[in-house]
């Protein structure tokens, strides 16, 4: 597989006029859209989810379950990807390419990440908006964050506090 230097996007649309869902189309969503890429090549998807048994089946799944707060009978992707990196408005269709993301070694690729309720997320950010809240500090008070540069690092909740350093964090 050859992706041209370009990232998925965070959510894959359903094409209009089509039937399925999100999960029948490009790979669904990113953790589906980058398995192809990874040893294992393996897919999470719907089945997996209410088959298990998990999360040894199941790339970017939660190593600790909580049915109260997870999804899918249990299942939850504590990975959030930045989906603000696609501009807002930008086609359903189109890609990020590397060479267009400003500061790489700044900029948020993915991350640990939960909602507002404390459970984990896929997606920090989407086109138009990115959510800095969503950033999940779980390692003794510090978020593990992999950059667009492919590099990862330690951030705190303080450095959150630092307009310029959110700002280059959601690549712009």
């Amino acid at each position: 597989m050859n992706n041209h230097g370009e990232y998925p996007r965070a959510r894959t649309y359903v094409p209009e006029g089509a039937s399925g869902s999100a999960w029948d189309f490009e790979g669904g969503f990113w953790f589906n859209a980058i398995g192809p890429y990874l040893e294992e090549g393996r897919r999470f998807d719907q089945e997996l989810v209410s088959t298990g048994p998990w999360p040894q089946n199941i790339p970017f799944a939660s190593p600790s379950i909580d049915e109260d707060k997870h999804g899918w009978g249990g299942a939850g992707i504590d990975i959030g990807y930045n989906g603000y990196l696609f501009p807002a408005g930008s086609p359903p269709t189109s890609r990020v390419r590397s060479i267009n993301i400003v500061n790489p070694s700044r900029a948020l690729l993915a991350g640990d990440a939960e909602n507002a309720n404390g459970v984990g997320t896929w997606q920090i950010g989407v086109p138009g908006s990115f959510v800095e809240s969503s950033i999940a500090f779980r390692h003794g008070g510090k978020a593990n964050l992999l950059f667009v540069d492919g590099h990862v690092d330690q951030i705190v909740a303080e450095d959150l506090e630092d307009d310029e350093f959110v700002k280059q964090l959601a690549g712009k």
